[in-house]
């Protein structure tokens, strides 16, 4: 009788890496195409027909393979979600299952790359370029000069900020929180002032969709967007219940207070600082 053996593969509750998910597959893949052209036990079928199923078996894996690396959560390797950052760039299909938060943090917290959760569904997280955490650096560094000895704490992309009771979970590029800082959780939910470093491929993020999730904070009073390919600064203030916009130019400066009692002035300059443009 003609038949292929199937390899079995590690089903580990653990977070698998994209790498070894092609690995698998690819491995998986192979392993079919191989026996079913070689085993002597399908010597009797047409060699044509035999590369037609074998055909037919490898694009089976490679969909296995699509489906691992656009929805690992999901998959039972159990492996961190590695959606590519481009589904959200170019209208990719979202996971059809929905994702608790509580699944969500305890993946994160054994993640070897950064994700943020948006009503159910995980993203991977882009690098980000030299400049851009320079950037980031110099803006969290004229925080914390006013943040020494007080109930604020300044938050530099590895530290998320969760939105309504965790329907989404974001990192921004900087977070400046007051409040209790324990070291007890992984997230903050009253922050005072977000900052969004640009660049081409998150721009649109960081206008749209992360703006207006931001402004349905209650705390938050600050929303800077600093553009990391030309020196422009955009503001946004909380004002009662509406916002008012303004654009910081050089040699100005942004008066930033929280209810706190923490208030700094954030200069054009020390933004962009040791930036070459």
């Amino acid at each position: 009788m003609c038949f292929i053996t199937r390899r079995k593969w590690s089903r580990k509750r653990g977070l698998h890496s994209v790498n070894e998910h092609f690995e698998l597959y690819a491995k998986v893949a192979s392993h079919s195409l191989t026996a079913l052209k070689t085993s002597s036990k399908c010597s009797f079928i047409p060699y044509k027909l035999r590369f037609l199923v074998s055909f037919r078996l490898v694009m089976k894996h490679v969909r296995l393979l699509h489906e691992a690396l656009l929805r690992p959560f999901l998959t039972p390797l159990g492996s961190a979600r590695r959606v590519l950052h481009t589904d959200r760039f170019m209208g990719q299909p979202k996971p059809l299952t929905h994702l608790p938060p509580e699944e969500y943090l305890r993946g994160e917290a054994r993640a070897e790359i950064r994700h943020e959760y948006i009503d159910g569904d995980v993203f991977a997280m882009a690098g980000a370029s030299t400049r851009h955490n320079r950037i980031a650096l110099n803006l969290a560094f004229a925080l914390r000069s006013a943040a020494r000895g007080g109930p604020c704490g300044i938050f530099v992309s590895d530290v998320k900020v969760r939105i309504n009771q965790g329907e989404r979970f974001y990192y921004p590029d900087v977070m400046l929180a007051c409040g209790d800082h324990d070291g007890g959780s992984d997230y903050e939910d009253e922050p005072c002032l977000i900052a969004e470093v640009l660049s081409a491929s998150t721009e649109h993020i960081d206008r749209r969709e992360k703006w207006q999730a931001y402004r349905g904070i209650p705390s938050l009073a600050f929303y800077l967007l600093i553009d990391s390919r030309a020196p422009k600064i955009s503001w946004f203030r909380r004002v009662n219940t509406s916002w008012e916009m303004g654009i910081l130019e050089p040699g100005e400066s942004l008066a930033v207070e929280c209810p706190s009692g923490y208030r700094t002035q954030l200069l054009f300059e020390t933004i962009y600082e040791d930036i070459a443009w």
